[in-house]
């Protein structure tokens, strides 16, 4: 886990946003993820 918090803070430091899912997230209930990151996306936009 601490070396996931290591890598996931060097992306956020690069600019990048870090979504943690995990691959059964991904598998079992993808509209769920993929509503997630849509949210995402349209909330960046406005603040754009």
């Amino acid at each position: 886990m601490q070396k996931d918090e290591l890598a996931n803070r060097a992306l956020r430091n690069m600019g990048y946003t870090v979504f943690p899912f995990w691959s059964q997230d991904i598998l079992k209930n993808l509209p769920k993820v993929i509503n997630q990151i849509e949210l995402f996306l349209k909330t960046r936009r406005v603040f754009r």
